[in-house]
């Protein structure tokens, strides 16, 4: 029986279309398919995926996988796939990434030409059906332009398209899942990597995935100040002089002054304005940066998450 190389992780939180489109372009990797295995984590909001997933698991050409997380935390879910996973990288995918035909393959041979003990961060791309311009990268506010091959600090270590060695986040212990909501966790996880495995990580421009299906500014917006709140916490926790700067000019106290005047008018504005218009972009911008702020102050302050009562039920 054949060794499984790596495994890809990805979460489900109930969108089956989506879903279906992210795991039919696994299915048409140029990597060996007995070679790695695909495990999906059902959040406890995906009511509508099960007949969906019996169909992936049942006979398809890779190895497919689906667990049931009891509770809607991110960080929990990744844990369990991380704990039942064979391969000896993991790939962390964004249920709304559709993997290039050569992902997997290229995950591999970077991971081989870097000691097999590195992290990751493969290309994302929007989807040739996408207006680039109708939403962001995942990575959103300090989204970099890397270079083929670059080192790259734990910063830019997002679970979206990266690879680890599972057993280094075995030893730590995984996500953290110190907030109950999905935030900044994996950034966490890549300090620890960095800081106390000696993880180095690296950009693969080959190993690319495509975004194509951007996500409403209300969402948007709710992702950005959960990442804000984690913030907090992080500094808190980590005391990392290199995450500090990085966000500096985003959290500072004098940025915002104008969101009680400026906020109400982009949200009146933007669903009347074209998507790919650069008036609609510049208010969705002011829009996510507003939230992230929100979301560090409110932290700061000492105040409970605001988020939607299906985040307040995560650590239930």
């Amino acid at each position: 029986m054949e060794t499984t190389d790596l495994t890809v992780v990805t979460l489900t939180r109930g969108l089956p279309q989506v879903l279906s489109m992210c795991l039919s372009h696994l299915e048409l990797q140029t990597y060996p398919a007995a070679k790695f295995e695909v495990i999906v984590v059902a959040l406890p909001c995906a009511t509508d995926t099960d007949a969906m997933l019996d169909r992936f698991c049942s006979g398809g050409p890779v190895r497919m996988r689906c667990l049931h997380a009891p509770r809607d935390n991110a960080a929990a879910a990744r844990n369990l796939a991380v704990m039942q996973a064979q391969g000896r990288w993991l790939l962390f995918l964004d249920e709304t990434l559709l993997a290039g035909s050569h992902l997997v393959e290229h995950h591999v041979t970077c991971q081989q030409r870097n000691g097999n003990v590195s992290a990751i961060v493969g290309r994302i791309d929007y989807h040739p059906q996408l207006d680039a311009r109708t939403a962001s990268k995942v990575g959103r506010f300090a989204q970099q332009t890397f270079h083929p091959g670059q080192p790259l600090s734990f910063l830019d270590w997002r679970a979206q398209n990266l690879s680890l060695p599972r057993e280094a986040v075995l030893d730590l212990g995984g996500f953290s899942e110190d907030l109950p909501f999905e935030g900044l966790e994996d950034m966490e996880l890549g300090y620890r990597l960095e800081r106390s495995a000696g993880i180095r990580g690296h950009y693969c421009d080959q190993a690319q995935a495509f975004l194509w299906k951007p996500e409403s500014l209300d969402r948007e917006a709710e992702r950005c100040y959960a990442e804000g709140y984690w913030l907090h916490h992080l500094l808190e926790t980590t005391e990392s002089d290199q995450l500090r700067e990085r966000y500096r000019g985003i959290v500072a106290a004098w940025r915002g002054a104008a969101d009680p005047v400026m906020l109400p008018l982009a949200h009146w504005l933007c669903p009347a304005l074209a998507y790919n218009s650069r008036a609609f972009n510049a208010l969705r911008f002011r829009v996510l940066r507003s939230a992230f702020r929100r979301g560090y102050r409110d932290a700061n302050r000492g105040r409970p998450a605001a988020l939607p009562a299906r985040h307040a039920r995560d650590g239930q």
